[in-house]
């Protein structure tokens, strides 16, 4: 890694700079020429001052024409820079030459403006200024010294001072070797202040750089992340955690954990005695509510939060949301079930059609016989009855295992519903007190699909309804689309409900729970509904009711 020397920095030159210098300007005449009036009155009483008031009068009005200057010279601030303090040395060696020459108590002010040329200048500037200074005066002692130049005190061109040309060289060298001292000190000081300076931009640049970095890592993160104290109250909370539990971190930050969570008050107690075996994080699952009171299935695990690696500072906790995951999982499990009973059936088919037909042609024939007794034709009734039940089970079965051969066409779903309404109105399932109701649009909705596939959906939705009214009820059939472009449809009732559990396995082949179904009749939906690339929905809530929505993707139906 190289470093920048200071003698190679380069830099504009600031406008507050120039705007100081000349500030500075006004101050050194209003404080140091002021004062020199007074030593010169004190010096000489009576003595004429008029010189050091035009050199004052002549500061002032250089500092009125640079700033009349400044809004023209905004791509030239360094020659500007140069000429103020060029015609500040002028001034100075004036006011050096009025106060007594060599004698001069004022011949520091040198040093001020060497100073502030290197600071606004840096090296070059300050060299230049050193330089000037050095020429201004060395000739200005020179003339005085070899009575080039006369004093300005008629009284000491009288009686000037005699020095010997040893001193005056002496004097001309230690004020040039001081004016290039302060020249170089000041402007190495200078430099290494700007080099320091341009680094701590440079370090701010790139920690706000990391800051922005680590911060768009964090954001990026598809898990959770949130950190806590001790007490428990939350510190930080990421864009995910905030997704995840549908809560702005202005929102979570300052509550506490237990609170978000839905956990007992001794939660931490219980994190801090399992974390305490040695183990470095805890592992936890379960199911949580977020902001909108929606159930959310969370991994989470909980770890100290350390500082440099030893000191623990709270807790961090990092989650991700399994809701999703879990849903998928008892669907692969549902469909495992669906495929272990679709071979079951196929094998099971075949070996009781037959004897069952049988059975049920033999007591057929029987019945006829004139000698059976009236508890005998009842017996006999009964085990005709039974097999024709236990024989449309089987036919299920057979649809479930063996779909019929799928013929696809352009169907009418509206016509669908209809037909399956009109059909429901003749059928004995059918009480007084049940009512059926469409709601469909105007115009057809037509889905390139099955026409026999899609009577068993609406039929088999239509009777699970009805069955989950024993004692009536109204059932809404509708169908729309919604804003993805899908064809939905909708079976409401107004029946017993179901719970979590129930809602879990209603699709699960013989999981019905009504008296004249086979349990086969959702599964059989579900699997048609899955060949179409669908999502079927269940909605319900125990005494009041169930709601069944069928999605059939864009892809699969044509558009008007």
């Amino acid at each position: 890694m190289t470093t920048t020397k200071p003698t190679h920095i380069a830099r504009p030159i600031a406008d507050s700079s120039l705007v100081r210098l000349m500030v500075l300007r006004v101050v050194v005449v209003t404080a140091l020429m002021g004062s020199a009036v007074i030593v010169e009155v004190i010096r000489r009483p009576g003595g004429p001052t008029d010189p050091l008031y035009f050199l004052i009068a002549l500061t002032y009005l250089l500092t009125i024409i640079y700033a009349l200057a400044w809004p023209f010279t905004r791509d030239r601030r360094r020659q500007l820079a140069y000429v103020q303090i060029l015609g500040d040395l002028l001034i100075i060696t004036g006011i050096v030459y009025y106060t007594g020459g060599i004698d001069s108590n004022f011949s520091s002010l040198y040093f001020i403006s060497i100073m502030a040329a290197s600071i606004i200048l840096l090296r070059r500037g300050g060299l230049v200024a050193a330089t000037a200074a050095s020429i201004l005066y060395g000739s200005l002692i020179q003339a005085l010294f070899l009575g080039e130049l006369s004093p300005y005190s008629a009284a000491d061109a009288a009686s000037p001072v005699l020095m010997p040309a040893q001193v005056v060289g002496y004097t001309i060298f230690f004020n040039v070797f001081g004016f290039y001292t302060v020249a170089l000190l000041t402007s190495y000081l200078s430099e290494s202040l700007t080099l320091t300076g341009r680094k701590l931009e440079e370090a701010s640049d790139v920690l706000a750089d990391l800051q922005v970095f680590n911060q768009t890592i964090i954001d990026s993160i598809t898990s959770g992340l949130m950190t806590t104290e001790f007490d428990g109250r939350i510190h930080f909370f990421n864009a995910s955690a905030a997704s995840i539990f549908a809560r702005t971190a202005s929102e979570t930050v300052g509550t506490n954990v237990a609170e978000l969570l839905g956990e007992t008050e001794d939660f931490l107690d219980q994190v801090k005695a399992k974390l305490s075996d040695n183990r470095r994080f805890l592992r936890l699952e379960g199911k949580y509510l977020d902001g909108k009171g929606a159930e959310i299935y969370l991994g989470m695990s909980a770890s100290y939060l350390l500082f440099e690696g030893e000191t623990k500072s709270g807790f961090l906790f990092t989650f991700q949301d399994l809701t999703e995951i879990r849903r998928l999982e008892r669907e692969v499990r549902l469909k495992e079930n669906l495929a272990t009973m679709g071979e079951m059936a196929a094998g099971m088919a075949h070996e009781i059609r037959n004897p069952l037909a049988s059975i049920s042609g033999s007591v057929q024939v029987l019945k006829e016989a004139e000698s059976l007794s009236d508890e005998q034709g009842r017996l006999m009734d009964i085990i005709i009855r039974e097999s024709e039940r236990l024989s449309g089970t089987l036919n299920e079965f057979l649809a479930y295992a063996r779909p019929p051969r799928f013929e696809p066409a352009e169907v009418d779903l509206r016509r669908v519903l209809e037909e399956t309404a009109t059909l429901l109105g003749h059928s004995a399932e059918v009480l007084p007190e049940h009512e059926i109701s469409l709601d469909l649009p105007g115009s057809p909705v037509h889905l390139f699909a099955d026409p026999n596939q899609m009577k068993q959906i609406t039929w088999n939705l239509s009777r699970n309804a009805l069955q989950a009214m024993p004692n009536g009820g109204r059932l809404i059939m509708s169908l729309s689309r919604n804003g993805k472009g899908e064809v939905v449809m909708t079976f409401r009732d107004e029946g017993i409900g179901m719970t979590d559990g129930e809602m879990h396995k209603v699709f699960a082949p013989f999981s019905g729970s009504f008296e004249r179904g086979s349990g086969l009749g959702l599964a059989i939906v579900y699997r048609i509904v899955k060949d179409y690339n669908g999502v079927i929905q269940v909605d319900s809530v125990a005494s009041q009711g169930t709601q069944v929505s069928v999605h059939f993707p864009l892809e699969r139906r044509t558009i008007d």
